[in-house]
């Protein structure tokens, strides 16, 4: 399995880091974790196609994650694909229909099959089993776990740390990506201290630091300092189109 990390910022820009965005190449299908500003050029300079992403996921619907969907749509149809597979949580139907109402040029050019998921849905896309928890943001959320073969990943989306991630965690995980986001306390977001105490203990082999705000990117090492206090295994700060063989 392949991870690309497409974009690892915040909604605040900064000149190296566009929003969030994640590929995920299990060689039987290519997903695409949310899809912030910045990410359909980030797709081009990974190498990859936006016609070739066979799913994209939302793990929910504030505009650091959604606002390339439609731009992504329309380069497809433009390059002559014209379906896409969408999964997210509760209200993604609802947010795609209304973002369709907004350009009535795009009308009746797609063809979408969408699909809300709940706490702790299990379901497979080919051979590649994926596994969906709550998380705990500011509006409806979801963390996702992607196994195939021997490989597993979890993106945690935004949020604090949470029982649903612990969920999906389970016995073990190959990789773990968090984010982390700020350095004090923000609502709804996780900052190095409760990483730290979530982090303990747990069964990951890798922890994937992303989800950048400018605070955070100055204050790189400190933050490292204070993770590997609870956690042991391999600590990777994101960065843009940064490629990991899971």
């Amino acid at each position: 399995m392949r991870v690309v990390l497409l974009g690892t910022g915040f909604s605040i820009p900064t000149p190296s880091r566009v929003q969030t965005g994640i590929l995920v190449d299990t060689n039987n299908n290519l997903y695409l974790l949310d899809c912030g500003s910045g990410v359909l050029s980030r797709i081009i300079q990974s190498g990859y196609s936006p016609k070739d992403i066979t799913h994209i996921f939302f793990t929910h619907h504030h505009l650091d994650h959604n606002s390339d969907f439609l731009a992504i749509l329309k380069a497809n149809y433009l390059m002559g694909r014209n379906d896409m597979r969408v999964i997210g949580p509760t209200g993604t139907v609802k947010w795609i229909e209304m973002q369709l109402k907004s350009y009535p040029y795009l009308q009746g050019r797609f063809e979408l099959d969408t699909k809300e998921l709940q706490s702790m849905d299990v379901f497979n896309i080919g051979r590649d089993e994926i596994r969906v928890a709550t998380t705990s943001h500011l509006e409806p959320s979801l963390a996702y776990r992607i196994d195939s073969k021997s490989s597993s990943v979890i993106f945690s989306g935004d949020t604090e740390p949470c029982e649903g991630i612990k969920k999906l965690i389970g016995d073990n995980v190959g990789v773990l990506i968090h984010e982390c986001s700020s350095i004090s306390k923000v609502s709804g977001h996780t900052n190095p201290k409760t990483l730290a105490r979530f982090i303990k203990g747990l069964p990951v082999y890798k922890l994937i630091l992303t989800h950048f705000s400018p605070e955070v990117e100055s204050n790189m090492e400190n933050i490292k300092d204070i993770v590997s206090t609870a956690f042991n295994g391999e600590i990777i700060f994101a960065e843009d189109l940064m490629k990991l063989e899971v």
